[in-house]
Formats: C-alpha cells, sequence, structure tokens
C-alpha cells in the first residue's frame, strides 16, 4: 500500500506519448515513487499489480492538471483518471477531452459526499468529475484519429 502525504504530487500518467487510436489502460507503476504507467514509449507494465494508493488523515481534495501538448494530425484524446474500491472493477473520477491544439486544464476534485449515480467507465462527460474516489487508481485513455508528436501529462497534488 502506498500512502500519499500533503505536498506530494503524483505523477498519475508522466509525459507520454498519445497512443494510437483506440483505449489504452494506463495501471499502476510504482518505482520508489508515486507514478501511474506511461513513459515517452507509450505503456508500461505494472511494477506491482493493483496496489492501493490511500490518502493519509487530512487530504479532502486533489488538484489535478491535465496537460496536452499537441503535433499533428489526429481527432480527439480523452483521459480519464479512474478509481476502484476492489481493482476490478473501474469507475471514472475525471475526464479531460482535448481536441487539435495545445492544451492546459485544471480541477479540483474533492471528498465530498454526493448522490448516488451510475458508475461510469470510459463514458464520463467530457471535462467533468465524479466521484467518489477509492483505494486503486488509474488512467485509461481514448483516441480517435492517428496523433503524432504529441503528448500528455495528467498531475496531481494531496491538498488539506
Amino acid at each position: 500500500m502506498r500512502v500519499y502525504q500533503l505536498g506530494q504530487r503524483i505523477d498519475f500518467l508522466p509525459r507520454t506519448a498519445v497512443p494510437a487510436a483506440g483505449t489504452t489502460v494506463y495501471p499502476l507503476k510504482l518505482n520508489g515513487s508515486i507514478t501511474l504507467g506511461g513513459s515517452d514509449s507509450g505503456p508500461v507494465t505494472p511494477t506491482y499489480a493493483n496496489q492501493q494508493l490511500r490518502k493519509l488523515d487530512g487530504i479532502r481534495a486533489m488538484a489535478l492538471e491535465a496537460v496536452f501538448e499537441y503535433g499533428a494530425a489526429g481527432t480527439t484524446t480523452k483521459l480519464f483518471l479512474q478509481s476502484s474500491f476492489d481493482g476490478v472493477n473501474w469507475h471514472d473520477v475525471a475526464c479531460f477531452a482535448f481536441l487539435l491544439a495545445n492544451s492546459r486544464k485544471v480541477a479540483l476534485l474533492a471528498q465530498t459526499s454526493s448522490n448516488p449515480a451510475v458508475a461510469t467507465d470510459g463514458t464520463l462527460a467530457d471535462d467533468t468529475l465524479s466521484g467518489p474516489v477509492a483505494p486503486f487508481w488509474r488512467v485509461k485513455v481514448i483516441v480517435t484519429g492517428a496523433y503524432t508528436a504529441t503528448f500528455m501529462t495528467l498531475k496531481g497534488e494531496p491538498l488539506a
């Protein structure tokens, strides 16, 4: 189990080339630092399968930043930050949608009560947040079109 600390940045998806058209899942990868899948060369095999990322008491929200560095071609790219209670059944927590331009998007994911809702997997509306957050995390990327020289990043910062 990995434990977050206030002020410790989480690289959910380090700078990674946009993959080929289709759906790509970037599973958990921990190598001494908090990093979830991805690299300049594409998806990676998890170092440890289904690790839990637990929050410490006092963390009530997470600032998120998604960066899209557009190169050429392509159509759409959607980054879904996903969470799971069991490491098997995943639900969308955030969706960041990108088209054909450089873009930087930020959001605040707060740990608050919400009304019951149907859990989505890769279908959350563009540029929206949902909940709840759970101990397991991954990033799902859905791409249409064939991008070249295009990169994406997703980072988080736990907040009190």
